[in-house]
């Protein structure tokens, strides 16, 4: 179980391209992340290890929370912007390399699926978790069929992002988030 995930499908949909707007307005605190990728531009907003993201991208996450879930996203430590072009690919990640984790400070990984609906064997960009033991599990079709959907997994889970095939590239939010409201 330590390695599954959870699809919402269309989750946030409705306010995606807002969020790409805010956010392409922001100043990146930096562009590192760990693994090697290539043909990608990583930007971060908000992180630290405690810090909260700026207020004009955590309103998004607010409002689309309280629209779909009812829960509370006040926990959010930071967000990571990906921005594939064509052979564009990420491997050997694992987000426990940036946060610390111990029984009290439970961290979980959500992606956003920020692209009009593809089919990731077509178009690449594919994003494959895997655990110590190196199998490997595709994310569920449906994150990739819906623009806004979301995916949620935890640090301790690895993933990669298969090579990104299309010329319009592919555009994916890590958001990194902690707390009881999240369990």
């Amino acid at each position: 179980m330590l390695y599954d995930h959870i699809v919402f499908p269309g989750a946030v949909e409705e306010i995606v391209d807002e969020m790409s707007m805010s956010m392409g307005d922001l100043q990146s605190k930096g562009n590192a992340s760990s693994g090697a990728g290539k043909n990608v531009e990583v930007d971060w907003y908000g992180g630290g290890y405690v810090s909260n993201i700026e207020e004009n991208v955590y309103y998004y996450f607010k409002r689309a929370n309280s629209l779909n879930f009812g829960y509370d996203i006040s926990y959010t430590e930071a967000v990571r912007w990906e921005k594939y072009s064509k052979g564009g690919s990420y491997s050997v990640r694992k987000e426990l390399n940036h946060f610390y984790q111990n029984h009290l400070d439970r961290k979980l990984v959500a992606v956003v699926n920020m692209n009009d609906p593809f089919d990731p064997k077509e178009k690449g960009g594919n994003i494959v978790l895997y655990e110590s033991t190196r199998k490997r599990t595709s994310l569920d079709d449906i994150f990739y069929q819906k623009k806004g959907a979301i995916a949620v997994f935890n640090v301790f889970t690895g993933y990669e992002i298969e090579e990104v095939k299309c010329e319009e590239g592919l555009t994916y939010l890590f958001c990194f988030c902690v707390g009881d409201k999240w369990r």
